[in-house]
């Protein structure tokens, strides 16, 4: 049978709202996805002189792409055809809108669901660097309905209740837009390449299990590290906030010599880009939505211990009066203008504590002109099994 993910090439769940199905109920949809993960990951059985590269290939195969086709990508795609099929020609009804955004909600949540569960799994299976990457196509893969589609559905249903065609016209537009463009394209085409977009794809996942296999446990330099954060940086300027000139900066820092700057001496280097990646987007995406603050400095401290020690300060609005823990509670999110769900955070502590045993935390800046934060990672020595 033909897969829905192209063969070539961070979400979460939301809180269901008012009139919508609790998705976590037994005999629901989401339940049967679930028993339907677990028996794939049950029959997975890794033999012991098989290469950790062929085992996350026939995890990817076996397990990931099944539970998805035969789960939620396959409602996704009905959702998809049908929001289409009523755009290309015109407006829908408010209901209609309003329908799409729930639904859109209902399937990120059991996507997000399905793909935490079968992460967990993971580390069992394949180890701390094959979990850490599933943890990565966990927190992302939902984006696809996740990011766009759901919020201008949204938007969309809010401007029909209003009667405000302008905006509805605005809303149906930008659908169209993330499903492809305007104009009549074919259906299919529309759905594989929202996947392929959102890494939703058989070589992405294949790639995402080799980077973390390869670079995670890995040493590097701090030249090396910071120059991937910082290329990283403009990116999430560029192509997810979409701003062309902008006034942020990213500074780096580090108490080691210069001439030791370029010695691939840093252990861990792969899971510092990406706690720092990760810590460094959240900033970006809180200063901008609340267009206050403009910078970021990031300091690495490698430790005579073989411990690194990561912090990433801005001088963005900061928390106002909230205890810094609850950034790591679930559902907690102050980058909900960017389809932060509020799940970044705890699934990064989580997943840093249980595969590597590394710290984070939070801490307001004391400095009363710049109220912004500090998140502050310590990453043990960790040794590659």
């Amino acid at each position: 049978m033909a897969t829905n993910i192209p063969p070539e090439e961070s979400h979460t769940p939301h809180t269901p709202e008012k009139g919508e199905q609790d998705v976590t109920q037994p005999g629901t949809v989401a339940e049967r996805e679930m028993t339907h993960a677990a028996a794939l990951m049950a029959s997975f059985i890794r033999p012991p002189t098989e290469p950790i590269e062929r085992s996350q290939e026939r995890l990817v195969d076996e397990v990931l792409i099944p539970a998805l086709e035969r789960g939620p990508l396959a409602d996704a795609q009905v959702l998809v055809t049908e929001i289409v099929g009523v755009l290309e020609p015109g407006l829908p009804t408010a209901a209609q809108a309003h329908s799409w955004h729930a639904r859109a909600n209902d399937i990120v949540e059991r996507t997000s669901n399905l793909l935490h569960a079968i992460q967990r799994s993971t580390g069992e299976a394949l180890g701390a660097a094959s979990a850490f990457a599933m943890a990565e196509i966990a927190h992302h893969c939902p984006k696809y309905l996740h990011m766009y589609v759901s919020p201008y559905c949204k938007s969309l249903a809010a401007a029909l209740d209003a009667e405000n065609r302008p905006l509805a016209e605005k809303c149906r537009e930008l659908i169209l837009t993330e499903l492809g463009g305007t104009g009549t394209i074919d259906t299919r085409k529309r759905y594989e390449s929202l996947l392929e977009g959102y890494s939703i794809s058989r070589a992405c996942f294949f790639e995402e299990f080799s980077k973390a296999e390869e670079a995670i446990f890995a040493p590097g330099s701090f030249v090396a590290i910071t120059g991937q954060v910082e290329r990283h940086f403009h990116d999430v300027i560029h192509h997810v906030l979409n701003i062309e000139h902008h006034q942020y900066q990213i500074e780096f820092s580090t108490p080691q010599p210069t001439e030791l700057q370029t010695e691939p001496n840093i252990p861990n280097a792969g899971l510092i880009v990406e706690v720092l990646s990760e810590l460094v987007t959240n900033a970006l995406k809180v200063m901008e939505q609340k267009k206050t603050g403009s910078k970021l400095l990031v300091t690495i401290i490698p430790r005579s211990n073989g411990s690194v020690q990561l912090m990433v300060r801005d001088d963005g609005p900061g928390i106002g009066e909230m205890d810094p823990k609850k950034l790591f509670e679930p559902r907690m999110t102050t980058t909900q203008g960017f389809g932060g769900t509020g799940m970044g955070l705890t699934y990064l502590r989580a997943n840093l504590k249980q595969y590597f045993g590394a710290s984070i935390r939070a801490e307001k800046n004391e400095e009363d002109d710049q109220p912004g934060m500090t998140f502050t990672c310590v990453i043990p020595p960790t040794q590659k099994p």
